[in-house]
């Protein structure tokens, strides 16, 4: 009789232990992915290095085919973490210059572009 009890006891004991550690599971799991993904201003940054990068590794004739790849990539994977990505450029001779617009719900990070005329167009 005193085995059973014991059994019993150890079987409620394990699930009570069970349920706690699945209870607070989430408070000691640490994503360290998370801040990279909240930061805007790190891919913000990143975008605009990357658009230099493509623009060094270019040549006249293939910076605007070039940009315009990057360009659908980079919001293809934008869009893919969740953030709008408006990316665009201008080419004059050989030197291309950069508008961008990262947002996401957090924040809106812009370059290039003046609200003044987009928002009296």
């Amino acid at each position: 009789m005193k085995g059973q009890w014991f059994l019993i006891s150890a079987v409620i004991a394990v699930g009570a232990f069970l349920s706690i550690s699945i209870f607070f599971r989430d408070y000691f799991a640490f994503d360290s992915t998370y801040t990279v993904r909240i930061n805007e201003e790190t891919h913000f940054s990143s975008l605009k290095a990357q658009f230099d990068t493509v623009v060094a590794q270019s040549t006249c004739a293939n910076l605007d085919s070039n940009l315009k790849e990057f360009e659908y990539f980079a919001q293809k994977k934008m869009a893919e973490i969740g953030y709008f990505l408006y990316l665009d450029h201008t080419i004059n001779g050989c030197i291309a210059t950069k508008k961008i617009v990262l947002a996401s719900e957090r924040a809106v990070l812009n370059e290039g572009i003046d609200y003044k005329d987009v928002l009296h167009a």
